[in-house]
């Protein structure tokens, strides 16, 4: 079934949400910030039960939602007349002999008046040997019992705001340029496709395990007016659990504003805008950028290399400035060395050479043609018995990954690492069997690209629903629990600023081995 339908990429262009209908004594109200189920209760008097009767299509309470709350059930009439209450007693107490009022208040601590007002038949000040009286409650006793009525109540409100109220099935809005309305996909569409077959491929693994998903896909047109025309018209849109996407940057910005009105998780794929997080509190960056991690990667590379001669190469080309002074500046705060010579001067690289410790270059460009002219003078001057290389490793940068089939023997052969907030190990048996299920589903190969886009519309999408199913409207509190192994995009999410969303903060290793296999580490 599922290969009928995502063969033909079917968009769901809108579903019309149940519309609230009135009868007498309801009325409407608009979910304000911090408001629970509870809270409506009790300040309009019914039950939780009772509010929930009457959104049947409501799964989770969400700002900015609009509910009936119905009207309160009337008392029952009283068919008799009012019973007198009985005295606030704390006890009775049958009077002895040559007791009074005054001593009766001292045994008990209590103040005449409060006895007296308990006591209403004793019209003077005088009790007699086995008269019954009232202890009542004194005031502080009152006041502390107030007190503890008060704090249950809010512990009980505090249970209920805490309390997950998971979904019965979460609703997914997809939103990316497919490019439906072109003759022809272009290469941006094609990608986009293919990030969207992989988010269908983790929703049929998801359902497997018994998750229930409805998913509502738009195909994103490049207008300003194109995010208000889709929520407007659209009423489906207050009732979504997760926005996955949109791509363009403008989209993102003016989506952001609704996910935070209606509280919704809005998922950015693709954007690694430095900033992009800032000032949304319910946006989530899945590609961030590198400089989120870098001080990650510093404590990493201070890990993997205690040990290690560190020499610094300077390539004729555009510097990695930021990244290259964070790092030195970590190894000087930890009290390691390091050398520096330029490309001009490598063939003194000898002197700088150790014969006991590893020795780890690192390019101060992240090109290939620097890694490559690097590597050539490294051959050639091994060729030429002026150095060694067996003890000679390189570590570098995320675009590494990206070279081309023939630097393959040079990466193995020096031990290259690199950092990376992605990485697709094409060796990898769990690799493997997507590919071949997915060309199972579509009938082609994934695209060769960096990142692979069927594998991030996966880890993605799998990482969210299974979030929003198991932790419902607490899903930002519990983003520590979500387990979740992925295939090329690990995701573990930081909250950026008090007021802003979150970023992936993960960071991996990635580290080649001369028998031309590959292993990955993630912080």
């Amino acid at each position: 079934m599922l290969k009928r339908i995502t063969s033909a990429i079917v968009f769901c262009l809108a579903m019309a949400a149940p519309l609230l209908a009135q009868t007498e004594g309801q009325k409407t109200h608009e979910v304000q910030a911090g408001e629970t189920l509870y809270s409506l209760a009790r300040a309009n008097g019914v039950t939780v039960e009772d509010i929930q009767k009457a959104n049947p299509s409501m799964d989770i309470l969400k700002t900015g939602m609009v509910i009936i709350i119905p009207a309160p059930k009337p008392k029952p009439a009283e068919t008799t007349s009012p019973k007198q209450k009985k005295p606030n007693c704390r006890t009775t107490y049958i009077v002895e002999k040559k007791e009074t009022v005054y001593s009766i208040c001292r045994k008990f601590n209590l103040d005449m008046d409060e006895f007296l007002a308990a006591n209403p038949q004793i019209t003077k000040e005088k009790v007699k040997k086995g008269e019954e009286v009232c202890i009542p409650f004194t005031k502080a006793e009152i006041e502390a019992k107030k007190v503890e009525i008060e704090k249950k109540e809010q512990e009980k409100e505090k249970q209920e705001a805490e309390k997950v109220h998971r979904v019965k099935s979460v609703k997914v809005g997809v939103i990316l340029p497919f490019g439906l309305q072109n003759d022809k996909l272009s290469a941006e569409s094609q990608r986009m496709v293919e990030m969207y077959e992989g988010f269908l491929l983790a929703v049929d693994s998801l359902k497997k395990t018994g998750v229930n998903v409805d998913i509502y896909t738009f195909d994103e047109k490049d207008s300003y007016g194109f995010i208000d025309s889709l929520t407007t018209h659209n009423s489906i849109f207050p009732y979504l659990n997760i926005i996955f996407g949109p791509f363009r940057a403008n989209h993102i910005t003016q989506l952001s504003d609704y996910a935070t009105k209606h509280d919704i998780q809005l998922v950015v794929p693709c954007s690694s805008r430095y900033g992009l997080a800032n000032n949304s509190p319910n946006l989530f960056q899945v590609n961030t950028s590198e400089n989120y991690i870098y001080d990650k990667v510093y404590d990493a590379f201070s890990s993997l290399y205690a040990g290690s001669n560190i020499i610094f190469v300077g390539m004729n080309e555009t510097e990695r400035t930021e990244f290259l002074n964070g790092l030195k500046g970590k190894l000087t705060e930890k009290g390691k060395s390091y050398s520096n010579i330029a490309f001009a001067d490598i063939d003194g690289i000898g002197s700088l050479l150790s014969a006991e410790q590893q020795n780890v270059l690192i390019p101060t460009s992240n090109s290939q043609n620097a890694f490559e002219m690097l590597c050539l003078k490294l051959n050639s001057m091994e060729r030429n018995k002026k150095i060694t290389t067996d003890n000679i490793t390189m570590f570098g940068y995320p675009q590494w990954q990206t070279f081309s089939t023939k630097n393959q023997a040079n990466l193995n052969k020096f031990r290259v690492s690199y950092f990376a907030t992605f990485f697709s190990n094409a060796n990898n048996w769990r690799t493997t069997a997507f590919n071949n299920k997915f060309k199972s589903y579509f009938q082609r190969d994934l695209i060769k690209s960096h990142p692979k886009f069927a594998l991030l519309g996966f880890d993605s999408g799998y990482y969210f629903i299974k979030g929003v199913w198991e932790y419902g409207d607490k899903f930002q509190r519990n983003l520590n629990g979500i387990s979740v192994k992925a295939y090329q995009n690990p995701l573990s999410f930081q909250k950026v600023n008090t007021s802003g969303g979150y970023i992936n903060r993960k960071m991996i290793i990635v580290s080649h081995r001369t028998d031309g296999s590959v292993s990955t580490n993630e912080y």
